[in-house]
C-alpha cells in the first residue's frame, strides 16, 4: 500500500488582512517547505501581521491558511496544535507564572509539562525562583526564553519566529539556534521572520519577502 504524501506544514491561499482601513496582506499566496524559511522586509512590510494570521491571531479579509493538512477555519484546534510561536514580543499572560503558562500550553497540546519545566529551568539558569514568578516581574530576555520554551512545547510541525535574537543573551541565542536545527534534521518547518538574518540566511532552503503587503521569493 502506497503511503499517503505528507501535507505540507504550512499552505496560504489568497490571504487578505486588512487594518485599520487598509489591506497589510494582499492576496498571499505560499507553500512553505520543510527547514528553514526567512522572512524578509521592512518596518511596516507585513512581517508580524503575516504570523499573528497564520496563527488565527487577527482575522482575514478572505483567504485560507492550512496546517500540516488542517484548515485553521474548519479545524482551529488540529491547526494550532500543529504549530508554534515565538513572537517578538513575549508580554502575554504576565499575570502568570511560568510554571502556570506552561503547564497550560501542555494542556492544551496534550502532553507532559515536565520537559518543558525542566528546559527551562535550564536556561534561566541563576535564577531558578523564576519559575513561579509572574511574568510580569522578569526581565524581556527571561520572558523571551519561557515563550521559546512554549513555543515549542509538544514539538510541533511548524514554529514561527518572530525577531528570535531579541533580547536574548549568548546561552538563549545557543538555545534558539539548537532548536532551529533540530528542527529543520527531523524534516519539520520553520519560518523566521527578519529585519537582519545574517549568517541565517546560509542556513535556510527558501527566502521570503514582503514588500507593502505582497509575498515574493527572496
Amino acid at each position: 500500500m502506497n503511503e499517503q504524501p505528507r501535507a505540507p506544514a504550512l499552505r496560504v491561499r489568497g490571504l487578505t488582512v486588512r487594518r485599520g482601513g487598509r489591506d497589510v496582506l494582499v492576496d498571499v499566496d505560499a507553500v512553505l517547505p520543510s527547514g528553514l524559511t526567512v522572512l524578509t522586509g521592512g518596518n511596516g512590510s507585513g512581517k508580524s501581521t503575516l504570523l499573528a494570521a497564520i496563527c488565527g491571531i487577527l482575522p482575514s479579509v478572505r483567504g485560507e491558511i492550512v496546517i500540516a493538512g488542517a484548515d485553521l477555519v474548519r479545524d482551529p484546534v488540529a491547526a494550532k496544535r500543529n504549530l508554534g510561536l515565538l513572537p517578538e514580543r513575549a508580554d502575554v499572560f504576565t499575570a502568570l507564572c511560568p510554571r502556570a503558562w506552561l503547564g497550560f500550553v501542555a494542556g492544551i497540546r496534550g502532553v507532559a509539562v515536565e520537559p518543558s519545566l525542566a528546559e527551562t529551568t535550564a536556561l534561566l539558569g541563576t535564577d531558578p525562583g523564576a519559575l513561579d514568578r509572574p511574568m510580569s516581574t522578569l526581565s524581556a530576555g527571561q520572558r523571551r526564553k519561557v515563550a521559546m520554551v512554549a513555543a515549542v512545547c509538544g514539538e510541533p510541525e511548524l514554529l514561527l519566529l518572530d525577531e528570535p535574537l531579541n533580547a536574548l543573551d549568548e546561552p538563549g541565542i545557543a538555545a534558539i539556534e539548537a532548536i532551529v536545527t533540530r528542527w529543520c534534521a527531523s524534516d519539520r518547518a520553520v519560518l523566521c521572520a527578519m529585519h537582519r538574518p545574517g549568517a541565517w540566511m546560509d542556513r535556510a532552503v527558501a527566502r521570503w519577502h514582503l514588500d507593502r503587503g505582497r509575498l515574493r521569493p527572496g
